[in-house]
């Protein structure tokens, strides 16, 4: 029987499928075909939009969309916001993060063959209550039973010590997209227990992102005309 796990990120989401002893991470999307060399076919951005023609996007289809009207990092709104507006729309935060966990559902379908109905799914560190809830429900009504919820520094040290069977202590840096997360953990004859888990909100490679671009645009003579599209360009 095969058992999956989501990290449902900030920035990228990824699915795995462990099964007859042997995880896998699964082809979730389809990039630019140079880019599937380098694994990038594993990896799902966390990016809604939609086009001209009001047609939704999702994943690096929105990612690489040359438009406004489209997010990212919906998960970090999980904690504070019920309402987000792209473009011209206003979209419950719910909304959004149900279809993109609906829409990783039809992509591990349609591009690994899995029926992706029930998982473990991963969450920041410091993630509380209202996020934790809402992170569940929102995989339940995009069709994926969310069966727990692991710390994702966590989920990292279980897969790194699960073929070394030596009793160990080990330390996980997560610094992703959104946050930093750190997870101190025991692995002890095969059981793991967490010894500290912690996280820093709005520290992952987005808030570096944010923070050069408003360096470069207000270095560079004439920014404050640019638009939204030519101030993302410096991304």
């Amino acid at each position: 029987m095969a058992a999956f796990g989501i990290d449902f990120g900030t920035t990228n989401s990824a699915v795995a499928v462990f099964s007859d002893g042997e995880v896998e991470v699964l082809r979730i999307d389809s990039p630019p075909v140079e880019w599937e060399q380098f694994g990038y076919d594993r990896v799902f951005p966390s990016v809604f939009g939609y086009g001209e023609n009001r047609e939704p996007l999702f994943g690096w289809a929105a990612k690489l969309a040359e438009t406004e009207t489209k997010i990212e990092a919906v998960k970090r709104l999980f904690a504070t916001e019920d309402h987000v507006t792209v473009g011209d729309e206003q979209f419950l935060v719910d909304e959004i993060a149900t279809m993109l966990f609906a829409q990783i559902k039809r992509n591990v379908a349609a591009e690994s063959g899995h029926d992706l109905d029930r998982a473990v799914v991963t969450i920041p560190a410091n993630s509380r209550g209202r996020a934790r809830q809402r992170t569940k429900l929102c995989a339940g009504m995009g069709g994926i039973e969310a069966l727990a919820l692991m710390n994702e520094p966590t989920a990292a040290a279980m897969a790194a010590t699960r073929r070394n069977r030596e009793d160990q202590s080990v330390m996980v840096i997560d610094w992703g997209g959104g946050t930093l997360d750190v997870t101190v953990l025991d692995a002890i004859e095969g059981t793991f227990m967490e010894q500290t888990s912690s996280g820093i909100q709005r520290c992952g490679g987005l808030d570096f992102d944010s923070s050069i671009m408003k360096w470069l645009a207000e270095s560079t003579p004439g920014s404050e005309g640019w638009s939204g599209i030519e101030r993302s360009l410096l991304r």
